[in-house]
C-alpha cells in the first residue's frame, strides 16, 4: 500500500499512519466522512482513471483496519 498519513490537530503535525486490513485502491475525487472513530470513504476515481462506487471505512483506534463494506439492502428517504 502507499504510504499513508494522519494529521494530528493537537500537536499540529503529520504522522505516519501504518494501517492494516483489506486492500484499498489510492483514489482521489471522493467523499469521506468522520464518524466517532471511523472514517467512512466513498467512490472516487483510482489512478487509472477508473470510477469507483466502493465503500470502505478506517477504523482509528488503535488497529488502524481498513474494511469494505457490503450494503445489502437499499434504504432510500424521500420527502
Amino acid at each position: 500500500m502507499p504510504a499513508k498519513y494522519m494529521y494530528i490537530i493537537d500537536t499540529n503535525e503529520w504522522k505516519n499512519a501504518k494501517t492494516y486490513g483489506e486492500f484499498i485502491e489510492p483514489r482521489r475525487n471522493h467523499i469521506a466522512a468522520i464518524v466517532g472513530k471511523n472514517m467512512i470513504v466513498h467512490g472516487g476515481v483510482a489512478g487509472n482513471g477508473l470510477y469507483l462506487s466502493d465503500l470502505v471505512t478506517l477504523n482509528f483506534s488503535k488497529s488502524h483496519k481498513w474494511q469494505h463494506i457490503i450494503l445489502t439492502k437499499t434504504l432510500m428517504i424521500c420527502s
